[in-house]
């Protein structure tokens, strides 16, 4: 069986390698991108099955990856994740889960590593 594809997006460099770190000792293939240009073509060549999305970034907000998400992979599983208020992540999580994204995990940062593992083995 081949490994889960993860794509993370966010702007904050330390927080993209944390989470490479983590999915990698996870068994994860892992791409990161900084922005929601990048991600867009990663994600394109990737197919990921799982995507970390941080929701507020510059020049991009959380709500647009969502909506570009889900006109083109409706069985993704959709992580959110935000530094700001909570209720970011949920309106992106309540936004993806309307238009058929699967997405049952939101996280604030900074987040324990227990959290972080929980929500990138969601079906193990």
């Amino acid at each position: 069986m081949s490994p889960k594809r993860l794509l993370v997006v966010d702007d904050e460099a330390g927080f993209r390698e944390y989470v490479v770190e983590v999915a990698v000792g996870l068994g994860y293939d892992v791409e990161s991108a900084a922005n929601g240009a990048a991600f867009k073509l990663l994600f394109g060549a990737r197919q990921p099955d799982v995507a970390v999305v941080d929701v507020v970034m510059p020049g991009i907000d959380g709500i647009e990856p969502v909506n570009w998400l889900a006109e083109r992979a409706t069985d993704l599983q959709l992580i959110t994740v935000t530094g700001f208020t909570p209720h970011y992540v949920e309106l992106a999580k309540k936004l993806g889960v309307a238009k058929g994204l699967q997405s049952d995990t939101t996280l604030h940062k900074p987040m324990r590593l227990s959290a972080l593992r929980d929500a990138l083995t969601y079906d193990d």
